[in-house]
């Protein structure tokens, strides 16, 4: 049996392992905040600088980055506001412009390998920079946790509560917006834009089930998400499977059934 030890699963293995610690924190908030909406649009945003990138011989990766933090910023920034229907209403323009113009030049690089594997993901073509950058972004998300504890918390108990603690809620939508870009991009690299959202969500619905605190909360995502990315890393090494694709199934099943039993 394939384990994650194998040298042809280690480096692959490490990537998953930073990108489930990066994307606990974001998760979180964005279920906290209601910006589901908002991190599903961030992938298709990447598309246009992708595709561009790749019609220009470019790094595909690099593109899509670029192109999920300038979406990510035009959905803080067009949206930005008190109410949730502004964040809603920026997301939907982002997405529409960012589809159709994605789609156009997606098409015409077609068949480009980096392409495919931004939009449907690889975690075996890792490498020790792409783990590296990994690495770097759970560092970076897990300090600006740290740093922004304070009117991260205020602001999961409602916009009321946030302006009686003193917070200003303009600055944080951006800044945890703009967090989702960066999150949603580095973990396209290893599952695709398409599923990284499964990802983001999946162990933060299991972790914001019930009432613990919002600490305990991300580190539970935390461990979820570094089961679900070994566990869907197996299953794909030992019974051929795409390795994207499972792990992102893998990571929408428990919360489904965490989901679920809060309906009994």
């Amino acid at each position: 049996m394939t384990t994650p030890l194998d040298p042809a699963l280690r480096t692959a293995w490490l990537e998953l392992l930073a990108i489930a610690v990066l994307v606990a924190p974001v998760g979180v908030w964005a279920l906290h905040r209601r910006a589901l909406f908002a991190a599903e649009v961030i992938p298709h945003a990447m598309l246009p600088t992708a595709g561009l990138a790749a019609i220009l011989g470019a790094s595909v990766g690099v593109g899509g980055v670029i192109g999920a933090v300038l979406g990510a910023a035009a959905v803080a920034l067009l949206g930005r506001g008190t109410a949730e229907r502004d964040l809603d209403s920026a997301a939907t323009t982002v997405l529409g412009a960012a589809t159709g113009l994605g789609t156009i030049l997606t098409i015409q690089a077609s068949g480009t390998r980096g392409l495919e594997r931004l939009l449907f993901g690889d975690p075996l073509s890792a490498t020790s920079g792409s783990v590296a950058v990994a690495i770097g972004g759970a560092l970076l998300i897990s300090a600006a946790a740290a740093f922004g504890h304070r009117p991260l918390l205020a602001t999961t108990l409602g916009d009321d509560s946030a302006r009686l603690a003193g917070v200003r809620l303009g600055p944080v939508e951006v800044a945890t917006t703009l967090a989702l870009g960066i999150a949603i991009a580095l973990a396209a690299g290893a599952v695709g834009a398409v599923l990284a959202f499964a990802l983001l969500v999946g162990p933060a619905a299991v972790a914001t089930v019930g009432g613990r605190r919002v600490g305990a909360q991300i580190l539970t995502s935390v461990v979820v998400g570094l089961g679900v990315v070994t566990a869907g890393l197996m299953l794909s090494a030992n019974v051929d499977l795409p390795a994207g694709a499972t792990i992102a199934l893998a990571a929408g099943i428990p919360g489904l059934v965490a989901l679920a039993a809060t309906r009994r």
